[in-house]
């Protein structure tokens, strides 16, 4: 599943250069008859790093697994995703390895360069470096532009997640503390800045936001029967919340499309009244 990402990222470079040389080469004019464009490579890097943003946390919580364990009465330890592969020997080592390569290329290696480019792109902005911009459009896309660093609070939120599921893989108190100081930073940052464009997007992310966080610290102290049914049901009722709360967004942002192809101004709907 490590390979998932890197063959992504690098069919799409590929794809990049095939098309540069099919439509571009003196001796191939198929390209330039039917019409074709070669890919650009400012919108081929923007594209590569929205998906690899969009699975960040998929990504850490990957490349962590090796690093999950859980002791038999015996003494020995087994993987939790692969009880059959014992820790610290033959194929546990190989993993680790990979693990620890793609967590550093991938995961660290990727939020370094976001880093660093929401450092620079100010700078970049400013000299008109229309390129460089362009690479990381995925910043200034969804967000305001004195916001555009918010994309890190994102990706450092899915790593927080993936880290305190390996931090606490043998006690879940630990586990629900830790995602809970990541749900509780993310929101403290997103109610300060407001990164979102568009209002009703902040408003919807902070809903999903406290219901993550009201669904992580559902337990209460009761005895196990009661608790039990308790937690059903408020988890059932903490999702419904969250999937009512992304379906309003989507309606309302139908709704504004609606409005803007008949022409009626449709900025009262997505800034919800504040235009």
């Amino acid at each position: 599943s490590l390979s998932i990402f890197p063959a992504a990222v690098l069919w799409m470079f590929l794809f990049w250069a095939a098309s540069s040389w099919f439509t571009c080469s003196k001796t191939s004019r198929c390209g330039r008859w039917m019409g074709w464009q070669p890919w650009k490579l400012p919108f081929t890097v923007n594209t590569a790093g929205l998906g690899l943003q969009l699975g960040f946390g998929t990504m850490a919580a990957v490349a962590l697994k090796p690093l999950m364990c859980y002791k038999h009465p015996t003494g020995a330890y087994s993987m939790i995703v692969y009880p059959n592969v014992s820790c610290g020997f033959g194929d546990h080592v190989v993993m680790q390895i990979a693990g620890t390569v793609f967590f550093t290329v991938f995961v660290m290696g990727f939020a370094v360069l976001c880093a660093y480019a929401a450092w620079k792109m100010p700078k970049w902005c400013a000299a008109q470096q229309i390129a460089r911009v362009q690479s990381f459009r995925f910043f200034l896309a969804n967000f305001r532009f004195d916001a555009h660093w918010f994309v890190l609070a994102i990706l450092f939120r899915g790593l927080g997640f993936a880290l305190s599921i390996v931090v606490g893989s043998s006690l879940p108190p630990a586990q629900t503390a830790l995602a809970s100081l990541v749900l509780i930073v993310y929101g403290l940052l997103q109610a300060l800045t407001l990164p979102w464009k568009v209002p009703m997007i902040n408003v919807a992310d902070m809903v999903v936001n406290a219901g993550l966080l009201l669904l992580i610290t559902k337990s209460v102290q009761t005895d196990p029967d009661m608790e039990a049914q308790f937690a059903e049901v408020f988890s059932i009722g903490i999702l419904m919340l969250i999937l009512l709360t992304i379906l309003g967004a989507a309606a309302l942002s139908v709704l504004a499309l609606a409005l803007k192809s008949a022409g009626i101004n449709s900025s009262l709907v997505l800034t919800l009244g504040h235009v």
